[in-house]
């Protein structure tokens, strides 16, 4: 299931405008809360395993920030940072340009051509298909990966969905994941308001 044209052009629209209102703070222009809930949220998705040596497709880079604590913590890693807005590509490139970063969406790959793939705050902005595009994403997620996948979602206890966010509670998410792997852990506790699925091969 592909973005439609009109959901892609108001994605490239919201973030254009929040780059020009953040443009000295990359949390905010992702729309994170700051950079100590982004860095939790990053940890939190990097918990998958020791990503030492390992390929991370990272989608809905952003900025490319989840790049830089990768950088800090792992060793001898094959980075790629996927975005379908042209402005975060572009402006990822700028502030890390030791990265390799390419406009494309996750159908660009094929299955198993990365160990892990990673997605913070990719599977929030509300499009017209509703979760049931974000349930299919996850699973060509689960499809590329060799080894898991790890992604995060907002909590409806914490949030009420609006125009522009989508929200998700555990227990809706369980039996998609199911359908996918048994293989799967959620972890809560580390930022409110948030949870990371760990989907292992």
């Amino acid at each position: 299931m592909q973005i439609t044209e009109q959901d892609h052009q108001r994605l490239i629209d919201f973030y254009k405008e929040s780059l020009r209102r953040n443009r000295s703070n990359n949390s905010k222009a992702v729309h994170w809360s700051g950079p100590r809930d982004q860095l939790s949220r990053f940890n939190a998705l990097c918990r998958i395993s020791d990503l030492s040596g390992q390929g991370v497709l990272d989608v809905g880079c952003g900025l490319g920030d989840l790049y830089d604590f990768l950088d800090k913590n792992f060793k001898g890693f094959n980075y790629l940072g996927i975005d379908i807005v042209p402005d975060m590509i572009e402006n990822a490139q700028k502030n890390y340009p030791q990265a390799k970063f390419e406009l494309a969406d996750i159908y660009n790959f094929l299955p198993g051509e990365c160990d892990y793939v990673l997605a913070s705050g990719s599977l929030t902005f509300n499009v017209s298909q509703g979760k049931a595009f974000y349930y299919q994403m996850i699973a060509q997620m689960y499809r590329v990966a060799k080894k898991g996948v790890a992604f995060n979602m907002l909590d409806q206890k914490y949030y009420d969905p609006d125009q522009d966010f989508l929200v998700y509670s555990p227990e809706e998410v369980m039996p998609v994941l199911e359908n996918i792997t048994k293989n799967y852990k959620i972890i809560f506790g580390y930022v409110p308001g948030d949870f990371t699925v760990h989907l292992l091969k």
